[in-house]
């Protein structure tokens, strides 16, 4: 994140501010486009002004039936090195051949470029080539050689790709491009030119809606780690219940998620806030925050509750964000354990009094 200084304010932009005004100086009279480039030279030297941009960018390739993640992607003379901090790896891959850039400049969250690559040539083996070996040493890093072709999906940091509940859906849209079911709710999205002023509205729930969940599950993998979707104790037949209040959230006359309260405790006018945008492509347009403030106000004025609380992963930044322009605080930290390997994520517990 870059701080701009002047004497009126301090202006924040973010990675993907960035990314997206790069991507503007790349392609300077164009807007919401998708560019195919088939010259290598030319790939190279986009990737290098992106990767001198000052945005952080991380990647995610298909590898064999595993997805791996890259947070540094060096242009290098024989190809591209993509460096997997987290587990200490490089996988050197060979020349870009083609690349697929997208820049939507009302959705930047959606921006991306997608690298088509040769498979790394015998001669450009770890051993045989002294500049990658300089580079892992100084990152202390393992290098494999990745001899297969394969696609590369590079996004900013804070990229709706980030999410790791789309980690299953960015590998289809690197293996299929203008194919995948993702690309293609972007551009319903830009043709349909659905702004950030989209006016939502909170209705009830009907038990027909309980079919919207099962739709929401095939777009996010919510299987990889623990995530709330809907109330603890929620019944399909009924969006009123003593432990929870649940309404659905209506955007041009589309369900698109749902807000609830949970646990509430009349007594002490004390309730947990959760909340769902069930379509990923519509994340980071400030639905959830639009929703969130409504569901506020019936707490406040219809519940007659005074004290809300919720939990959220630390690494969802979008969300945690969401809550503070809403007036959450954090009060604490939870790790989270999973015994299946031991593994363990940041819960963060914001509270706010209305």
């Amino acid at each position: 994140m870059v701080y701009i200084w002047s004497p009126e304010e301090e202006i924040i932009v973010n990675d993907v501010d960035i990314f997206d005004r790069k991507l503007g100086q790349i392609f300077p009279y164009c807007a919401n486009i998708m560019a195919e480039i088939w010259d290598t030279s030319s790939i190279l030297n986009i990737l290098q002004e992106i990767t001198d941009s000052g945005a952080i960018i991380h990647g995610s390739f298909p590898l064999g039936r595993n997805t791996r993640k890259a947070d540094l992607v060096f242009p290098e003379k024989s190809g591209l090195l993509l460096v997997d901090n987290n587990r200490k790896w490089a996988y050197q891959v060979g020349m870009p051949q083609k690349a697929f850039i997208t820049r939507f400049t009302s959705h930047p969250l959606h921006n991306f470029l997608r690298i088509y690559y040769k498979g790394a040539a015998e001669t450009d083996k770890p051993e045989n080539n002294a500049e990658v070996g300089d580079k892992a040493g100084e990152l202390n890093l393992r290098i494999r050689s990745v001899n297969k072709p394969g696609w590369l999906v590079l996004f900013p940091l804070g990229s709706l790709f980030s999410d790791q509940r789309l980690e299953v859906r960015v590998r289809e849209l690197a293996l299929k491009g203008r194919e995948s079911s993702l690309m293609s709710e972007f551009l319903a999205i830009d043709e349909g030119r659905m702004q950030q002023n989209s006016k939502i509205e909170l209705i009830d729930y009907v038990p027909e809606d309980a079919r919207l969940w099962e739709k929401w599950f095939d777009k996010m993998d919510t299987n990889m780690f623990q995530t709330i979707v809907r109330p603890s104790n929620f019944s399909s037949n009924s969006g009123r219940d003593a432990d929870y209040y649940l309404k659905m959230i209506l955007c041009n006359n589309k369900k698109v998620g749902t807000v609830w309260l949970e646990k509430i405790n009349q007594r002490n006018g004390t309730a947990e806030l959760g909340l769902l945008i069930g379509e990923p492509q519509l994340w980071g347009m400030g639905l959830g925050s639009k929703a969130m403030k409504a569901m506020i106000e019936i707490a406040k004025e219809d519940l007659a509750i005074k004290f809300l609380w919720v939990s959220v992963r630390e690494a969802n930044q979008r969300a945690v964000n969401c809550y503070k322009k809403n007036g959450f605080t954090i009060t604490r930290k939870v790790p989270v354990f999973y015994n299946f390997d031991g593994s363990y994520k940041i819960w963060l517990h914001m509270e706010k009094m209305i």
